[in-house]
Formats: C-alpha cells, sequence, structure tokens
C-alpha cells in the first residue's frame, strides 16, 4: 500500500554520490517489570551471563548507527551506569544518550521521552526493547534494508505463534497489506485464530515518527500512550507502511517473567554449546553445559557433563574437562586435564597441567607447565613452578614454589 512520493534522495552534487541514510537507534529499557518480582531493574537481569540490556545494545551498535538513545526509568542511575561503562570499553561512532522517563506511562510515552536525542535528525529510527535479548543483527539489517528499498513510512516485524492469546495481531487486507494492529480484547470473532502478532520492533522515518507520537492519546483504560497507535495513525492516513516476517517467534520474544528468561536462557546455552561445537569442541552431555558468552575455548577439547564455564574463561586446545567442573574467569593453557569435580577461580593454568579430582584453585594462583593438583588441595595466591606436585590434602596459600 503506498500513498504519496518516497523522499528523495539525500544527493551531493559535489562528491556526485548518494549519501548513506542516517539512522538512529531507541532502545526501551525503562520499565521496572513487577512479574520478575525483583527490586533490580529488568533489563539487568542476564542471560548467558550477560544483561538483557547489553545485548540489545550490542545487537543495535552491529548495525553502526549515528545515534543511539537508551531510555531508562526504573533504576534509571544503575542501568545507565552499567551501559556507559560497557560501551566505554568499545569503539563506537554513536551519539549515545540516555532520555529518562520519568513516569511509566506506556511504550508511546518511552519513545517520545527521547525526541530531543533527535534534534536535527533526518534519518530512519529503530525502536527496540531491552529485555528482548535473542534478537540478531542481520533480522534488523533485513528490516532496514525492506523499509529503505521500499520507500516505507514505516516498517515493522511480525512474527507467527502457535499460541496467541495475550498478543496484538496482525490483521491484514485481502490482498495481503496491512489493515491494523487490533489487541486481543478487541477482536472480532473471526480474527481471533489469527497467530500472526506485533513483537513490536519498527523502523520509521523520522519526520513521520515524532509527529505521530505527538499525537498519541492515553484514552484507554491503563491511561497509557501505546507506540502501536502510531501504526493505526499511519494506515489511516494512506502513509506506506510495510511488514516483514521473522520465521523463529523465539527471536523476537520478551522476557517479562522469570519462567520466559530460563526458556531463554535455555535457548542461549544451546546456541553457544553448538557454536563450539562447530568450531571442533566436543560436549559429552551437551545438554548439561553452561557456557557464558565471553567464554573462549580451543579445538579438541573434551567437555564432560555438568561443566560450568562463566565469565571470561579462556580454554586451550586439546584440554580434557571430565565433568562436574565451574571455572570462573580462568585461563587454561593447551593440554590440561581437569578431573572430576573441580572449583577454578580467576586463576591460570599452564600446559599439560593435571588438575583433580576435588581440586580448588582459588584468585590470584598462578600454576605453571605440568603441574599436578591432587584430590583436595587447595590454592590461593600461589604460584607453583613447572612440574610441582601437590597430590592430596594440602593448602597452599600466598607461596611461590619451584621455578
Amino acid at each position: 500500500m503506498r500513498v504519496g512520493k518516497p523522499p528523495p534522495p539525500v544527493y551531493n552534487k559535489r562528491l556526485r554520490m548518494v549519501a548513506k541514510p542516517q539512522l538512529g537507534v531507541v532502545v526501551l529499557a525503562a520499565g521496572r517489570g513487577t512479574r520478575m518480582r525483583s527490586e533490580r531493574a529488568k533489563v539487568l537481569h542476564a542471560i548467558a551471563g550477560k544483561p538483557f540490556i547489553l545485548s540489545a545494545i550490542d545487537t543495535a551498535m552491529a548495525l553502526a548507527p549515528d545515534r543511539l538513545a537508551v531510555v531508562v526509568g526504573h533504576e534509571a542511575e544503575e542501568v545507565e551506569r552499567v551501559c556507559s561503562e560497557y560501551l566505554a570499553r568499545r569503539p563506537i561512532r554513536a551519539k549515545v544518550t540516555y532520555p529518562r522517563q520519568v513516569e511509566q506511562r506506556g511504550t508511546g510515552d518511552a519513545v517520545r521521552a527521547a525526541a530531543g536525542a533527535f534534534e536535527g535528525f533526518e534519518g530512519d529510527v529503530l525502536i527496540l526493547y531491552g529485555d528482548v535479548p535473542g534478537l540478531v543483527t542481520s533480522t534488523l539489517q533485513a528490516l532496514i534494508e525492506h523499509h529503505r528499498s521500499t520507500a516505507a513510512s514505516l516498517s515493522l516485524l511480525t512474527t507467527i505463534v502457535d499460541e496467541p492469546t495475550g498478543y496484538g495481531r496482525i490483521v491484514r487486507q485481502p490482498d495481503g497489506t496491512l489493515r491494523g494492529i487490533v489487541e486481543e480484547r478487541d477482536l472480532a470473532p473471526a480474527d481471533r485464530a489469527i497467530r500472526e502478532i506485533n513483537p513490536g520492533i519498527y523502523c520509521v522515518r523520522s519526520r513521520a515518527l515524532w509527529p505521530a507520537l505527538s499525537r498519541l492519546r492515553a484514552d484507554n483504560a491503563q491511561g497509557e500512550y501505546y507506540l502501536t497507535d502510531i501504526v493505526a495513525m499511519a494506515v489511516a492516513a494512506g502513509a506506506h507502511v510495510e511488514t516483514r516476517p521473522v520465521a523463529d517467534p523465539g527471536e523476537v520474544a520478551g522476557i517479562n517473567s522469570r519462567e520466559d528468561m530460563a526458556i531463554l536462557e535455555q535457548r542461549a546455552r544451546r546456541a553457544l554449546v553448538e557454536k563450539w561445537m562447530r568450531a571442533g569442541v566436543t560436549f559429552r552431555d551437551p545438554a548439561t553445559a553452561y557456557i557464558e558468552e565471553d567464554v573462549t575455548i580451543g579445538s579438541d577439547t573434551e567437555v564432560g557433563p555438568n561443566v560450568q564455564l562463566l565469565g571470561r574463561t579462556t580454554i586451550g586446545r586439546g584440554c580434557q574437562l571430565d565433568g562436574t567442573a565451574l571455572l570462573r574467569d580462568a585461563i587454561v593453557g593447551n593440554g590440561v586435564h581437569l578431573r572430576l569435580g573441580v572449583v577454578l577461580t580467576e586463576c591460570e593454568i599452564g600446559e599439560e597441567a593435571i588438575i583433580g579430582p576435588f581440586a580448588h584453585v582459588r584468585p590470584g594462583s598462578v600454576l605453571g607447565p605440568a603441574v599436578h593438583i591432587g584430590n583436595f588441595v587447595e590454592t590461593k595466591k600461589a604460584k607453583l613452578g613447572r612440574g610441582t606436585k601437590a597430590n592430596h590434602l594440602t593448602y597452599l596459600g600466598d607461596c611461590e614454589i619451584g621455578t
């Protein structure tokens, strides 16, 4: 459905080329998340060791936007701190701001809070959510490209779910064009079987977005400003509205409860295990492996059952992890054998070392090549030289042994 002329391309006569359109991103991270039953802001809860909001920011920044606005509200200072510290460690070109939604008055009001961050901006604005950590950059890139290639005023993602109860439905005209988004309570009986839903992710021309947001009304039972109303406005005005399907509904699923979080945690764990299997790592029982996102594992390493690899743990090539182990921020060299029941925390293990069974290597320990640490041995801030052996029932703390 197309009404009116598309905007002219940005053309620079001096350079004789069409300039790349600008892209801005708004990430909504202001909600309290009451169903999480937590004092912590919902977006600061983590999947695979990474807060939801940082996953959303990574996805957005991979698009190389010109502007990024993270709208904060509940626990605003802490959310801003986590985001700004994370971004400070990464090379970025975007102008980053943290607009504040003072009162929780709906998604439309949250996006409207970011208006000041887009003064003088003439490009497209992508609207994302800080509690949708499974969304991947390629999906958003496809949405943006479709939006621009069709010269749409507004484009949105849709997906088909098995159980649509509780979601706004995508209602289409007989020719397949969008008629509107209808909330469940307003559905006609004939439309209740529709399984295509609106995940709430939009790409909108800046010059269309902000005027539409200024016209939102809170004339509903909740007294909130709904972002979905801008779609109804665009359709009613005869603007060109496009949709882009997402094949996997899990990718655009938001997290509203601990149950939702557990489902996406399992999905993320499976994806990470599969990633490392493709890289040459063997998992004896993939279902019981727990790997966080910043972990790295060398090829030809074998991981037994019930192993947790956390933080920035690095494991070399050709290692053997027998199972029931926990490693957090540990550096493990090539050819290391970790026997059953070991715990390694903030330590370094040299090549060809043998650790365990039932050994505890605590922070600050540096164990050299071919070191043997046996059953019920604990180290803390210990430096052990090549070939040093402590076979059983020993505590080694604040010491240096061997060369």
